[in-house]
């Protein structure tokens, strides 16, 4: 899961107690900041984690990207969370 860093902590939580075998990795949540770089960093670790053959889901509201995250899923297949 790619994770907004202002959620990275709860979410590790999460599936820490609930036992999910899932691997959280975090961007910056500086990038809030600069909303024109979350979708490459997004990109950059999608297309790393899926070359390694992971399923990957993006855990991130819209962020100030208009829309853009969107598109990424589309493009790559990902699966975002609600």
């Amino acid at each position: 899961m790619i994770a907004c860093g202002a959620l990275g902590t709860h979410l590790r939580e999460i599936t820490e107690r609930r036992g999910w075998n899932v691997a959280v990795h975090n961007l910056p949540a500086q990038l809030h900041n600069s909303p024109r770089q979350i979708v490459p960093a997004a990109e950059r670790l999608a297309r790393q984690l899926l070359a390694d053959g992971h399923d990957v889901a993006l855990a991130y509201a819209d962020c100030g990207t208009y829309g853009e995250l969107d598109r990424l899923c589309e493009r790559l297949g990902l699966r975002r969370l609600p």
